[in-house]
């Protein structure tokens, strides 16, 4: 498979401005139009204030594309609807919906995403080549996600990582081939702070398209209270509810980066301005 299996989430007739929100979160720095993207992998102190956060979760695990209200958003790659609700707490995700993307050959794609990541979460971990410390490493940060899957399928997965994790740091060069066939065999999607209009008339089961419209960003008044966007995540587990962690702690940063796929590995690369 191919990473043109996917197309675009949002139109991509304008270029984007590219927003570091590392070094500090200021709302005037964010556009609409032109379109802003924000990063994956990115620590956004001072952004995340509503008592949701009282964890001082910061580092966000998707990508988010700022854009005007009523923006349409489509879907990367066929797609079975699984999970729709409105998350309509303060500085939550307003409406959401959840999508399983059965693709071909994701097995491989989703080895070639761990391989090139190993290096990042190995340097989290201590780069242990015990796979009782790399264990016991991965558990203790697994704690504050096992609410959002099932729990047995969280551990499965937590094994797959731990002997990537010492293939890794013994024989790098055999990973791609060893997490191969072991690799979850669909890819998941979450896409946050859409309108109120757009949950209305779907249902779990729904099939859609690559590319077909599933929704419109929502207002500030709906979606949370941010600033009108489209938060995508991925996901390498099926989400047991319509919600994931957007954010997570530190302590979790290595764990959630294998775990949340960074979307632009994924997706059709945006220009900017």
């Amino acid at each position: 498979m191919s990473l043109s299996s996917f197309v675009p989430v949002v139109p991509l007739d304008k270029p984007f401005i590219e927003v570091d929100l590392s070094r500090e979160y200021s709302p005037d720095r964010i556009s609409l139009d032109p379109p802003s993207l924000g990063g994956y992998n990115e620590k956004r102190k001072n952004m995340y204030v509503s008592a949701l956060y009282a964890d001082q979760r910061d580092v966000h695990v998707g990508l988010d594309f700022w854009m005007p209200v009523q923006t349409p958003v489509f879907i990367g790659s066929d797609a079975k609807l699984i999970h729709l609700q409105n998350n309509n707490r303060d500085g939550d995700y307003g409406p959401v919906m959840v999508f399983q993307h059965p693709l071909p050959d994701v097995q491989e794609l989703l080895a070639g995403y761990l391989t090139r990541w190993m290096g990042t979460v190995a340097a989290y971990s201590g780069k242990t080549t015990s796979r009782k410390a790399l264990a016991d490493f991965l558990k203790e940060n697994a704690k504050s996600l096992e609410p959002y899957f099932d729990r047995d399928e969280l551990a499965s997965f937590l094994e797959v990582l731990g002997e990537g994790l010492a293939i890794y740091v013994t024989s790098p060069e055999t990973l791609f081939q060893e997490l191969k066939p072991v690799l979850p065999d669909t890819l998941y999607s979450l896409y946050g702070h859409l309108s109120e209009a757009s949950l209305t008339g779907k249902k779990p089961g729904m099939m859609f398209r690559k590319g077909e419209q599933v929704a419109e960003m929502g207002a500030e008044s709906e979606n949370g209270g941010w600033i009108p966007h489209l938060h995508l995540q991925l996901s390498m587990l099926r989400p047991s509810s319509g919600d994931l962690p957007g954010v997570v702690h530190e302590r979790t940063r290595a764990l959630a980066l294998a775990l949340f796929p960074d979307p632009g590995f994924f997706l059709p690369e945006c220009t900017f301005v």
